[in-house]
């Protein structure tokens, strides 16, 4: 049998690593994106993308092929059958990419209400390290300082000598300084490794959350770390009122700009014109339009 594994991102997929390891198992052949397959299974991540996701799948079952669909676009409570989920995942479905991806813990201590890892992935719980095979590795996890272990892990990382991207972020709020000293003695990289960096996020616009991502900044610097190796990943346009979510979202950007650190903005809304400032705002800062120009100067020239 012929498997193809099709997502609706690039992200490399670690559903799809252990699906393929349960069918090369059975004697399949597995692919990403296979041509010609009699089963292919389908993961969807972003909920905007499920139409188009669902018409692929429409067209291949109208083509005699057994279709599986799942991920947290499609169904937040979608998960693998157990006779999958327990596969080690294979590494050599992405031997193309230089480096090496996965969960070292999985679920959230947390119970942010926008965020779905709580209900998807439940509390915290180690996976293991065995995936870190490669000298540079991104590390999925929602909230590792949560973990009670998370300073053994930390000190592998130092001893390993691996460049590593936490691509999720870490919690600002469980920084210390201990944990501070250890993430800066770590070869930590951005998503492309092209650059040192360490990501977080400061998505509560409150006045306690403000002081602790100062405090808990100036707490990395003091460990030797560079205020321009840290990046915050900003929430916006989750508000309701769309002026309050523009005003909460310029408010966090001057906290960040103040503190020396890159913003990074995320939308909650995808493609709701009513947020259309707060997504102008978003590309001013991402596209560092903001170095060069005021925001009524960019918008101005936008017109």
């Amino acid at each position: 049998m012929r498997v193809s594994l099709i997502g609706d991102t690039s992200y490399p997929n670690v559903a799809f690593q252990k699906i393929s390891t349960f069918h090369k198992c059975r004697g399949d052949i597995v692919g990403l994106n296979l041509a010609y397959p009699d089963i292919v299974y389908m993961s969807v991540l972003f909920s905007w993308n499920l139409p188009i996701m669902l018409g692929k799948k429409a067209m291949l079952e109208s083509q005699g092929k057994v279709v599986n669909i799942g991920g947290s676009g499609y169904k937040l409570e979608s998960k693998l059958p157990d006779c999958i989920e327990m596969c080690p995942p294979d590494s050599e479905l992405y031997s193309h990419l230089d480096y090496s991806f996965g969960f070292i813990t999985r679920g959230c201590i947390r119970n942010c209400e926008f965020c779905i890892v709580p209900k998807k992935e439940g509390w915290l719980k180690f996976e293991g390290l065995d995936w870190m095979v490669k000298d540079r590795c991104v590390v999925y996890d929602n909230n590792l300082l949560a973990y009670g272990g998370h300073r053994d892990i930390l000190i592998a990382m130092r001893q390993g000598g691996q460049q590593i991207c936490f691509s999720q972020g870490l919690d600002i709020r469980l920084v210390d300084k201990v944990n501070a000293g250890l993430l800066s003695e770590i070869k930590y990289r951005s998503l492309s490794f092209k650059v040192p960096r360490l990501y977080f996020a400061y998505d509560h616009d409150t006045p306690i959350m403000e002081q602790m991502i100062r405090d808990k900044v100036e707490l990395l610097v003091s460990a030797g770390i560079p205020a321009k190796h840290l990046m915050f990943y900003v929430l916006y346009a989750y508000e309701s009122n769309p002026q309050l979510a523009l005003d909460s979202l310029q408010h966090r950007y001057a906290v960040l700009k103040e503190l020396g650190v890159k913003c990074y903005p995320m939308n909650f809304r995808k493609g709701d014109k009513r947020y259309s400032l707060c997504h102008r705002f978003a590309r001013y800062v991402i596209r560092r339009y903001d170095q060069f120009l005021t925001f009524d100067q960019y918008c101005e020239g936008k017109k």
